[in-house]
């Protein structure tokens, strides 16, 4: 049966052979900084309970020292941490910067900067050998969520853009980067323009799950809240079919689709600006008639999670 078919994988990976470490410290070598800079990134977390994103700099001082600085949407779940070789100096809070760095080396091998191995480590290479043609590389994400600033020297593993910094002689002198920092939030009511009287309070549950049960946000009046939530249910279409089955003489829906239609928009009070925005933002969910309320249940899930990415993708 298996005659024509192409030759399979094997389940399990085999196992790497053994690397020269001479040749992996002079691979390490090339890609260490020669000057201080300054690397932009975004970032994501998830776990079994949730799910974060947000910003944050790595500012690296020749040989081996950085300072790493980040922030959650809507500025909430700000640290920062100093690093010098494989040790972490401090870290505030702690308990946040190890959950989104479980290893050192795994950070200075995210900002393409290749820690040599001990003396006492295993050595193993893949495949290919460990230089390849052209020289010492290590292929990297990098250059798909790095913002470009201007041009500098590639570090093996390539770091394609970065914002060239003049420092001082010492590492920890550096201060905030001014990103956002909203910690309380006032939600508006939504009106909601259809005849769907059940919307009104789910949509309104929806984002309050969303904004404080999600992002962690304080409630706060609306005069003196840093950001305000404010929107509208513009449209529910309520038994959409999408699925039917042909029966002796007629035909039968067997399953049906919600849609729920608003506009929404966060405010940032602080500054007197638009943080996120999104007109006639769609949510779908599918239910077997006549359960409406379970398609209502899982369209106004997707509205929460909708929500939370819109807020974190500012930052």
């Amino acid at each position: 049966m298996l005659a024509g078919c192409p030759r399979l994988a094997p389940l399990v990976p085999r196992p790497l052979a053994a690397g020269n470490r001479d040749s992996a410290v002079v691979w390490a070598g090339a890609t260490q900084p020669t000057s201080h800079m300054a690397i932009r990134f975004r970032w994501k977390y998830q776990d079994d309970q949730k799910r974060w994103g947000g910003r944050g700099q790595a500012r690296i001082a020749p040989p081996d020292s950085l300072r790493f600085d980040y922030v959650g949407p809507l500025g909430l779940g700000a640290g920062a941490a100093a690093v010098v070789g494989d040790s972490t100096i401090w870290a505030d809070p702690e308990q946040n910067f190890r959950s989104l760095v479980p290893a050192v080396r795994m950070l200075w091998a995210g900002l393409g900067i290749v820690r040599s191995p001990r003396a006492d480590a295993a050595v193993f290479r893949g495949g290919s050998p460990i230089f390849p043609k052209g020289g010492p590389v290590l292929s990297s994400r990098w250059s798909r969520w790095t913002r470009p600033r201007c041009s500098i020297p590639r570090f093996g593993a390539g770091v394609v853009s970065a914002l060239a910094l003049s420092l001082s002689s010492c590492l920890y002198g550096f201060h905030g980067g001014g990103l956002p920092n909203i910690k309380t939030v006032a939600i508006l009511p939504f009106d909601n323009q259809t005849a769907e009287p059940a919307l009104t309070k789910e949509v309104n549950d929806a984002v309050l799950e969303a904004f404080q049960g999600r992002l962690g946000l304080r409630p706060a009046g609306e005069n003196s809240a840093d950001a305000v939530v404010r929107g509208k249910v513009v449209r529910y279409d309520p038994d959409v079919p999408i699925s039917i089955q042909a029966g002796a003489g007629r035909t039968d829906v067997t399953r049906r689709q919600v849609q729920i239609t608003v506009d929404v928009e966060i405010l940032n009070q602080r500054e007197g600006k638009t943080l996120w925005q999104r007109q006639g933002l769609s949510e779908v969910g599918d239910y077997a008639p006549p359960r409406e309320a379970d398609g209502r249940k899982v369209a106004l899930q997707k509205l929460v999670q909708d929500l939370v990415d819109g807020a974190q993708s500012q930052w």
